[in-house]
């Protein structure tokens, strides 16, 4: 029987808010400069997309943006940083669906992103893949499982952080396989490249994008995708549905600012990040990188990784009832 896991994993005119022209008008060197954290380490796909946001949020608000990489947790220093901030729009955070998943399978989950960070923007969905170290003889998912079965020590799988929807995939399959799976923690995903391409840990699920060199480069073997339907640019990769395994999603990646931020100023950042995206530079990347990009407010965004949180819970408690 396959196993479920949960399965995903107003534009406001400036002259509306004259506050908020003051607000973003002051020099960075007054240290009013915007932040942009990101949970992950350098070099990987978050801190691309806010490298990419910071450059051209930087002359549309008059004030320096940075990008600050804060690992650790899984994403979750980073995510308490930001709560932590002032509400004033100059700290935000890059997170995806997955640091939601992450802080929901926390020991004792006191933190919930979904309370103490307000959804700014949508950036992109990322479509998951189960990648393999070349030399693994396993050329699906169905092979993976019998190698894992019958391995005779556990099959190293590099992850993203403890508790996190890639963590409770690689466990997923240790069950399904009835056989030994490790999962090895990385701070970001170029460190677990770098140990995945060397062959220090054989398997790997994360967002398509952080392997499309190494895939591309034959370095790497796809094994599945977790979307519902095959990508068009990989026809000959199944989903990890159709291969017997019940699980599809993507990871929603957006900009969050701490609970109680004004209202005008998300107005402000949503309105600039929106503009950004439809521009047709960052389109062309977004989907060089294999990203997506639905039309989301951040009503229905909230609304998203609301649903993400309880669906993460619910799993959480089946899963606890098996122990």
């Amino acid at each position: 029987m396959p196993m479920t896991l949960p399965r995903r994993l107003l534009l406001a005119a400036l002259t509306a808010a004259p506050s908020l022209r003051v607000a973003f008008a002051q020099p960075a060197a007054r240290g009013e400069a915007v932040t942009i954290l990101v949970p992950y380490s350098e070099g990987g796909v978050s801190d691309q997309l806010a490298r990419m946001l910071a450059e051209r949020l930087a002359p549309r608000l008059g004030v320096e943006v940075r990008v600050e990489n804060r690992p650790g947790e899984g994403g979750l220093l980073a995510a308490q940083a930001a709560a932590r901030a002032p509400a004033d729009g100059r700290t935000l955070l890059l997170h995806g669906s997955g640091i939601v998943v992450m802080a929901a399978n926390a020991p004792s989950p006191r933190f919930n992103p979904n309370i103490s960070l307000a959804p700014v923007a949508h950036v992109a969905e990322l479509p998951g893949i189960l990648v393999a170290h070349p030399a693994l003889p396993a050329r699906d998912l169905a092979e993976l499982l019998g190698l894992i079965r019958h391995a005779s020590r556990p099959l190293r799988c590099g992850v993203l952080g403890a508790g996190g929807a890639d963590d409770s995939l690689c466990r997923a399959l240790g069950v399904a396989a009835e056989g030994p799976v490790a999962p090895v923690v990385y701070r970001g995903s170029a460190p677990l490249l770098l140990d995945l391409e060397a062959g220090a840990v054989e398997i790997s699920l994360g967002p398509l994008p952080a392997y499309l060199p190494l895939l591309r480069a034959g370095r790497l073997r796809a094994l599945a995708v977790t979307t519902t339907e095959r990508l068009p640019g990989w026809p000959d990769v199944p989903t990890l549905r159709e291969s017997g395994f019940a699980f599809d999603g993507l990871a929603f990646n957006a900009l969050f600012a701490p609970a109680g931020t004004p209202p005008a100023v998300i107005a402000r950042l949503h309105a600039e990040v929106t503009a950004i995206l439809e521009e047709p530079g960052p389109q062309a990347w977004l989907r060089e990188m294999g990203a997506t990009r639905q039309p989301l407010d951040n009503a229905a965004l909230a609304a998203l990784f609301r649903d993400v949180w309880e669906e993460t819970m619910r799993a959480r408690e089946r899963w606890d009832g098996r122990r």
